[in-house]
């Protein structure tokens, strides 16, 4: 269950 309003935000740290 991710904000979709920050999907970006956990997208980088999970390419981290």
């Amino acid at each position: 269950m991710f904000p979709q309003t920050n999907h970006m935000e956990w997208i980088i740290q999970l390419d981290r």
